[in-house]
């Protein structure tokens, strides 16, 4: 569509834009939202087109010219730059005093060291690697609300990057609410936006290093001998999110309008009661990685969560190490339970592939799956749920694979199809 508009422009167009809705799903949904989504799409082509126009001739023949005419006549959106995403900064997840310990307890049980307390709020941080974690039980904080209407789970993400107040006017001007958060003595100001979900996107400014941010607003523990401890996670890998159906389109419009990601191939997984539909998105440099989860059924497990809690949230949480048969040796031994695989994979992974038996022998033996691409290999293990709301994934990339696993979840959605139900649904979906 991009090249279609920026042609019609080339032609002399020169009148208004507007969009029919055809969707009936768009039709279903709230007006404010749909208009939001309208208008953000809009605006994204409008600065696309004049992205192209002004970088000279095209394959047509245009000269640079006739191109320039077009930018000189027209009022085309010209929004600031997209960000430069440096990688997950932090993850933030809303609780209350009981469920704060029993999310710190499973922390710990995964390796993380309780890295500090917030010098005015009732928050904890907790450290792996370069992974952040923040459990923020302030009554008075946005945290709580989200809280209460979704139980523990995720409220807000930082992202590391080279300019937050571009990264933020950049999102204003597509429509995205401006966030703001009442600051304590002495505590940063970090530029903010909401989600698509309500939740919040920090733009941490990468100037700050791994721990600047924290060293400013956390008295952080005297911890250091134990820093490079722990079973070896490092990274977060990705953020997995189970949605409603008609928030898949305004989650992909926002991460590629406003965050500049790209989304990839959509994906159809088996769940034992129906079908998950699974897009992943993420920036060029693949320091940013999301994958969007939806039903397509009312049976499945991510629908029953997402009506249970009203809306879309974090479905898991992948958490990158070096060594995966080392790292998941280690959080066995401290006592993190994971879901069980039947033998089954196993021996259908060795009529699948030409693999190395001792290898399959040693996954099996550990619960571990495996997919590989024609660049590269990928490893991953899932823990279970933490209150039926989410779960963490142990993952390790080899060479240049660039997908999330998605051929095993219906391995992991068939073995927590079986498990007791203990209240809200453990989410299916891929990631």
């Amino acid at each position: 569509i991009e090249n279609f508009f920026e042609q019609v422009l080339l032609a002399g167009y020169t009148g208004p834009l507007s969009l029919e809705i055809f969707n009936d799903l768009f039709r279903e949904v709230p007006n404010r939202r749909t208009a939001a989504d309208a208008m953000r799409s809009l605006l994204y082509i409008e600065g696309q087109v004049r992205a192209r126009l002004e970088s000279g001739a095209d394959d047509s023949g245009n000269d640079a010219k006739v191109r320039a005419r077009v930018v000189d006549r027209i009022e085309l959106f010209d929004p600031p730059a997209v960000p430069s995403l440096g990688g997950i900064a932090f993850l933030e997840f809303a609780v209350d005093d009981a469920s704060g310990r029993a999310l710190g307890t499973l922390l710990e049980q995964l390796g993380f060291r309780h890295a500090g307390k917030h010098r005015s709020k009732e928050v904890a941080l907790y450290r792996q690697g370069d992974i952040n974690l923040i459990l923020n039980a302030d009554p008075h904080s946005f945290a709580r609300p989200y809280f209460l209407e979704r139980g523990p789970t995720v409220c807000a993400i930082g992202l590391n990057t080279d300019d937050p107040i571009r990264a933020l006017n950049r999102a204003t001007a597509l429509q995205c609410a401006r966030f703001d958060s009442p600051l304590g003595p002495n505590e940063v100001h970090i530029s903010a936006i909401r989600a698509p979900d309500g939740g919040v996107i920090y733009f941490v400014p990468a100037e700050l290093g791994a721990s600047g941010v924290f060293e400013i607003d956390f008295i952080l523990a005297d911890d250091e001998e134990n820093a490079a401890t722990g079973p070896g996670l490092d990274t977060v890998d990705h953020v997995a999110l189970g949605l409603p159906m008609d928030q898949l389109d305004t989650w992909i419009l926002f991460c590629r309008a406003v965050l500049g990601m790209q989304p990839g191939d959509s994906l159809e997984l088996s769940d034992p009661y129906g079908l998950i539909r699974s897009v992943g998105v993420a920036n060029r440099e693949r320091t940013v990685r999301l994958v969007l989860n939806v039903s397509l059924s009312q049976r499945t497990r991510t629908a029953r969560m997402v009506s249970a809690i009203g809306g879309g949230s974090v479905h898991h949480i992948a958490l990158g190490c070096a060594d995966i048969f080392e790292t998941v040796a280690k959080l066995r031994e401290s006592g993190v339970d994971f879901v069980p695989i039947s033998p089954n994979y196993y021996d259908d992974l060795l009529a699948r592939l030409e693999i190395d038996p001792g290898l399959v022998e040693r996954m099996r033996s550990m619960g571990i799956l495996y997919d590989r691409s024609q660049g590269g290999e990928y490893f991953h293990i899932y823990s279970n749920s933490f209150a039926d709301l989410f779960f963490f994934e142990i993952v390790q990339r080899a060479g240049s694979y660039d997908a999330y696993g998605a051929l095993n979840a219906p391995a992991r959605m068939a073995s927590q199809a079986q498990a007791p139900a203990t209240g809200k649904p453990a989410p299916s979906g891929a990631g």
